[in-house]
């Protein structure tokens, strides 16, 4: 039996939940997308999928801050997504991270339930960003 890759996992998750919120979702990549409701503009949406809690932003994702992250944790047991703009991504990121060698010499910044979770960031994805499907619908018009 072929084993499932956790983006798999992950895509087949975030795309069935979308599918029951009535948002279109049209492959570009395995984790990029274009995203969008019935008569209305699509954004791009990056999706970033992981077995346990991994949070991890790239420059290139960064070009338009109205496009869309969306974080799958725990995709191969229990997924939930956290969904956000690239501008609050950054906000979650801080701006001590953008000061950092991952960030300014290799284009990224990343953390993990492997490499020790920020508690503040985590609560702050929790909170603010965990399933946020309505927020979704309306940031793409359609409510």
């Amino acid at each position: 039996m072929k084993a499932t890759s956790i983006t798999s996992l992950a895509s087949t998750y975030f795309r069935s939940r979308c599918a029951a919120s009535g948002i279109i979702v049209s492959p570009i990549t395995k984790t990029r997308y274009l995203i969008s409701v019935k008569g209305h503009k699509p954004l791009h949406c990056k999706l970033h999928a992981s077995c346990g809690t991994h949070f991890k932003i790239q420059k290139k994702d960064c070009v338009d801050p109205k496009s869309i992250i969306v974080y799958v944790w725990d995709a191969d047991i229990d997924p939930s997504c956290y969904i956000m703009t690239v501008s609050e991504a950054m906000a979650v990121l801080g701006p001590n991270a953008i000061k950092t060698k991952s960030w300014t010499e290799h284009g990224y910044y990343s953390w993990s339930s492997a490499t020790g979770i920020p508690k503040k960031r985590k609560a702050k994805m929790e909170t603010f960003y965990k399933e946020r499907w309505s927020w979704l619908l309306n940031n793409l018009g359609a409510l």
